[in-house]
């Protein structure tokens, strides 16, 4: 890690159960921002360390309720917007030590879409909400507050990698009738549709 970025709590907001509910992320810059959709089958990269913090188990904020990251599209679904996430507790605790993540980019890949009524669970996307995210994206942020008190987490290496092309198309032929992927008619599977000529 060389060219990091680092951040930490301003303040701490303790529930009656013990969290943090006032939690922070990384809110990433517009170069990420428009359209990705290229990256559809690749993944999303980025290492995060700390310099100060109990990162211990008993010093675990909400594990089972954030999300590493967040992705949203605010055009989408008809201006109603789309936010996927990737639960945290998908992928194990940060524990304060220098990590490396790479999240797949594909709907069956453990990404959640956030139903927008708290009575609701998370669930999987379809291929048409991932691409058309992806399509249009307006914010990414990734989770930096990982416990109940003060600490200190460092960001580095973010980056989109696309996938190693094996036939004509990247992005699924059923999705590209729009350039922002908003008439798409692929179905819900997790093969990525390809055509070879």
């Amino acid at each position: 890690m060389s060219n990091f970025i680092y951040a930490s709590d301003n303040s701490i907001n303790t529930n009656r159960e013990g969290y943090d509910e006032d939690v922070w992320y990384f809110t990433l810059p517009d170069l990420f921002h428009g359209w990705q959709g290229i990256v559809y089958g690749g993944e999303f990269q980025f290492t995060l360390s700390s310099f100060a913090g109990d990162f211990s188990e008993d010093k675990r904020n909400m594990p089972d309720k954030l999300n590493l990251v967040e992705i949203t599209c605010a055009e989408c679904a008809l201006t109603q917007g789309i936010t996927i996430g990737f639960p945290l507790r998908a992928i194990g605790p940060f524990n304060g030590r220098t990590a490396s993540y790479a999240l797949t980019m594909t709907e069956s890949s453990g990404w959640l879409k956030d139903p927008k009524n708290t009575l609701h669970a998370w669930k999987a996307p379809t291929k048409c909400e991932f691409i058309q995210v992806l399509s249009g994206i307006s914010s990414i942020r990734i989770l930096g507050d990982f416990t109940t008190w003060y600490e200190c987490v460092i960001i580095d290496n973010v980056r989109f990698v696309g996938k190693e092309p094996t036939g004509r198309w990247q992005v699924p032929i059923c999705a590209q009738d729009r350039p922002d992927a908003r008439m798409c008619s692929c179905k819900n599977s997790k093969l990525l549709i390809q055509q070879d000529l």
